[in-house]
C-alpha cells in the first residue's frame, strides 16, 4: 500500500505513490536427448510503479544471450516492455 498514492486534483498532482526496482537473471539449457538446441541466458532490470492500491506501471529491459551449436545460430536479443495492471 502507497503511503503516499498519486492523485489528481483540479490543482496538479499529489503524492509519488511506490518505486520498486527489480532484477532477473534466467538460464535455459534446450540440449536433451541427443538434441542440441542450444542455451539462453537471460538479464532482465525492471522498475514497478505502484500509483495507488489498485494502479501498477511495469518498465522492463531484458537482454538475451542465445548460444546455438553453430556460430550463426549466437544471437543477442536486446528489449523493452510496458505493463499497466489495473485490479478493480
Amino acid at each position: 500500500m502507497p503511503k503516499s498514492p498519486l492523485d489528481w486534483t483540479r490543482a496538479g498532482f499529489t503524492g509519488w505513490g511506490v518505486w520498486q526496482l527489480a532484477a532477473r537473471y534466467t538460464y535455459l539449457d534446450l540440449k536433451s536427448l541427443g538434441i542440441n538446441g542450444g542455451r539462453v541466458h537471460d538479464v532482465t532490470a525492471g522498475v514497478n510503479w505502484f500509483l495507488n492500491p489498485n494502479t501498477k506501471v511495469q518498465f522492463n529491459y531484458f537482454v538475451s544471450a542465445r548460444r546455438g551449436f553453430a556460430p550463426p545460430a549466437d544471437n543477442l536479443i536486446h528489449g523493452f516492455a510496458t505493463r499497466l495492471a489495473i485490479d478493480f
